[in-house]
């Protein structure tokens, strides 16, 4: 054997040597307590932008068991039922007429959200005479049916309709004046 190809296989072996004891005395290090962080944010904004409002009507009941119906639709266009005897309700202005409309904003994007309504009241006219009749709500509906996402920031607009009834074997008529219910709308996930 030369003796270049000794030293050679002398520095081979020594470098391998020199590998293996490093790889034996290595230390392992260990983080403790390493950070796990998230942030839950379930609230959202939701704020009634405009009230549910019928405009100006004329509405008149019926001492007997008659009732007529106005519904105002998720596009604010009113529909006036039939008269049937002296219940019964005539268009008079659309002025200011309008759905209710609710804006969620501060949502998860493209979320679904389920919307109900409750606590509904009737429509009473407080500056009117106390034994004036009142106008019943008999219904709410918005424009969610199956359920509607937020888009993609996180918003989304519902819509809610009504229907009101005359009162049936009233004592009086309705007196001119502002008439007034409420309800209740949850927004959920």
């Amino acid at each position: 054997m030369s003796y270049n190809k000794f030293v050679f296989a002398a520095l081979g072996a020594c470098a391998a040597s020199a590998l293996l004891a490093s790889d034996a005395n290595a230390q392992a290090q260990t983080v403790t307590g390493a950070t796990i962080n998230l942030t839950v944010q379930n609230a959202f904004n939701l704020a009634e932008t405009n009230a549910i409002n019928f405009g100006t009507l004329a509405v008149f009941c019926d001492a007997g068991n008659n009732t007529s119906t106005t519904t105002i639709s998720t596009a604010g266009v009113v529909s006036v039922g039939a008269a049937a005897n002296t219940a019964q309700v005539i268009d008079i202005s659309n002025v200011n007429r309008t759905q209710g409309v609710f804006d969620i904003t501060g949502a998860a994007p493209t979320t679904a959200i389920t919307v109900t309504r409750a606590n509904i009241t009737n429509m009473t006219c407080a500056a009117c005479t106390g034994g004036n009749p009142l106008i019943t709500t008999t219904a709410l509906n918005d424009d969610q049916g199956a359920g509607q996402s937020t888009d993609a920031n996180g918003a989304l607009t519902i819509n809610v309709g009504a229907q009101l009834t005359t009162l049936a074997n009233c004592a009086q008529q309705y007196e001119d004046g502002a008439y007034q219910g409420t309800y209740d709308l949850t927004a959920s996930y």
